[in-house]
């Protein structure tokens, strides 16, 4: 940029009506270029944590709807004798075992729809395993999140007034 007026008076030299002008370093050039494709990425990123997001709110909604359905069951179990920590684990492993089957369906829908997408892709391999290990490993965690509400929920209920109420 400290050479632009240096260039500006060796052009005026040569042709005083040549008009010099959108003078940029090559940093901003190659910025420019990219904008588009940045823009598209934040975007792309900011639909994936929405979803993300999405998902998370639809799982804690089914599981508190599971363990609304079988509020009776926990209840017998609990008047029976069962330890809250069994409970807790009952939940917990039903919410978990949604969130394995879900990611297993959708790592097999990706393996099978990355053909498609190859000619979208630029610089990144359609089959990157440390992304399929990623991504799987963070839906985990967020199905492990939003299964924590009903687990607690399940936890916190007392047997008596539950069998009463039913």
């Amino acid at each position: 940029m400290g050479l632009i007026s240096a260039i500006r008076g060796q052009v005026a030299q040569i042709d005083k009506n040549l008009p010099l002008y959108e003078v940029h370093t090559m940093d901003e050039v190659f910025l420019l270029s990219a904008a588009q494709q940045r823009f598209q990425a934040l975007l792309v990123s900011g639909f994936a944590v929405i979803s993300l997001l999405l998902s998370a709110i639809g799982l804690y909604g089914l599981l508190s709807f599971l363990v609304a359905q079988r509020t009776l069951e926990i209840g017998v179990r609990m008047a029976l004798g069962a330890p809250r920590q069994s409970v807790l684990t009952m939940v917990l492993r039903r919410g978990m075992v949604l969130a394995a089957i879900g990611v297993a369906l959708g790592i097999a829908a990706s393996v099978a729809l990355t053909n498609f997408l190859k000619g979208m892709l630029f610089g990144v391999r359609p089959l990157d395993a440390l992304t399929f290990v990623v991504v799987s490993e963070v839906l985990l965690l967020v199905c492990l999140l939003a299964s924590s509400g009903p687990v607690y929920r399940a936890a916190r209920l007392d047997p008596v007034k539950t069998l009463r109420d039913q």
